[in-house]
């Protein structure tokens, strides 16, 4: 092993989520033929259970130089479970830094921020900040956390530590950037760098097998938290009103809440489907649709906010429908023409014209390529790849 290129890579969220393939190990299996990677990952118990997905994974990262190693997510009691998660990676971390002669710990995420901000308290170790947005606000502005309370204002205190302390800091937005610039006076704003939600487009590429002459409306993900998952069955009901539409839902464990919003609608059950399908096969279900649909919840959170679907769905040829979100996802939509952007406020009347719109754009027999070429322009995950290399080699 080459010393100089070790690097010791923390995330709380598991590889054996959608979330980890797509925003993880899509970046490191590029980048593990210049670096050696030692993977810190939080596993959720019942994701194990998914044996062809672990075998999956387990295959890609026996091929790569990465050295994966799962640890169990704790869930209860709150707030000590997390302090019990955060004190085994510390442990596990501090024996890899040394042992392994390592350099640089990049941390995903808040959780994974303050587990190396600790680590750097008694190492010499050099601190990658991916700040994956405003998770703090997130988590208030989404209702996991009822009010401003104690636990809130800690996090926004460490989120401006790790904005200081850190060697560099990659948000998924310029927007971004720019609020965190106007806020913190005396920072050297060329250790911030930009990396948007990247996308395998090896994995995500239109199929022109797969032709379904139904008009099918999709969206991916969840539901129940970020989204006004309400506001895209109101705009379904006025697509099949213009022209006949399914809907395809494809969600991880809120079915029974999606059912029941469904029927509050009056949705026949002929004209959805609900699944639930490993991240790998996600493309072909995206290649059946006809546009990908989501309107994120509003808030302040939004200045850090890059939803990966965008670059999965465009990845595919397919068209976007979705609300205000920032400066920059609503450019990429809006100059290469690819979707509309429907504010969330708007009434059914304004509604009805946006359905007509996406109509017409769907019809344009250019549509998939412009979406393709967005991709290739915005989300390849080997462009993001090379540009965490950069940061790699520059702390080298």
């Amino acid at each position: 092993m080459k010393q100089e290129k070790k690097i010791l890579y923390i995330s709380y969220d598991g590889l054996l989520e959608p979330l980890g393939q797509s925003q993880i190990l899509s970046y490191l299996k590029n980048l593990s033929s210049n670096f050696i990677f030692f993977l810190i990952t939080f596993e959720k118990k019942n994701d194990w259970n998914d044996i062809e997905n672990v075998k999956k994974i387990k295959q890609i990262v026996d091929k790569s130089n990465i050295y994966w190693i799962p640890l169990s997510y704790t869930s209860k009691p709150y707030v000590i479970s997390t302090l019990i998660d955060i004190s085994k990676a510390i442990l596990k971390s501090f024996f890899l830094i040394h042992q392994k002669k390592i350099k640089i710990i990049h941390a995903r995420g808040y959780i994974a921020g303050l587990i190396a901000y600790l680590l750097r308290l008694f190492t010499n170790i050099k601190f990658i900040f991916d700040m994956r947005g405003f998770w703090a606000d997130e988590r208030l502005e989404w209702g996991i956390w009822k009010r401003k309370n104690l636990i809130y204002y800690l996090f926004k205190y460490l989120e401006n530590l790790f904005f200081k302390k850190s060697d560099a800091v990659v948000s998924l937005t310029k927007v971004g950037v720019d609020e965190i610039l106007s806020n913190l006076n005396e920072i050297d704003s060329n250790k911030f760098y930009v990396i948007p939600t990247c996308t395998d487009l090896d994995l995500f590429y239109p199929k022109s097998s797969i032709r379904n002459k139904k008009f099918i409306i999709t969206h991916l993900g969840a539901i129940g938290t970020r989204y006004h998952f309400k506001k895209v069955l109101e705009f379904f009901l006025i697509m099949d009103s213009l022209i006949s539409s399914e809907l395809l839902i494809i969600n991880k464990g809120e079915h029974d809440l999606i059912k029941k919003l469904l029927d509050q609608f009056s949705i026949d059950s002929s004209k959805y489907k609900i699944l639930k399908t490993q991240y790998y096969k996600v493309p072909y279900y995206i290649n059946q649709s006809s546009i990908g649909v989501f309107f994120p919840k509003e808030g302040y959170y939004l200045n850090g906010y890059f939803p990966t679907k965008l670059g999965e769905f465009l990845g595919c040829g397919k068209p976007i429908v979705c609300g205000n979100i920032n400066k920059d996802v609503e450019e990429i939509i809006t100059k290469n023409d690819i979707g509309i952007i429907i504010d969330n406020k708007v009434e059914n009347k304004n509604l009805l014209n946006s359905c007509k719109k996406i109509i017409k754009i769907k019809k344009d027999k250019r549509i998939s390529n412009r979406c393709r070429l967005a991709a290739k322009s915005h989300f390849s995950s080997f462009d993001g790849s090379k540009k965490y290399s950069k940061i790699y080699n520059n702390l080298f």
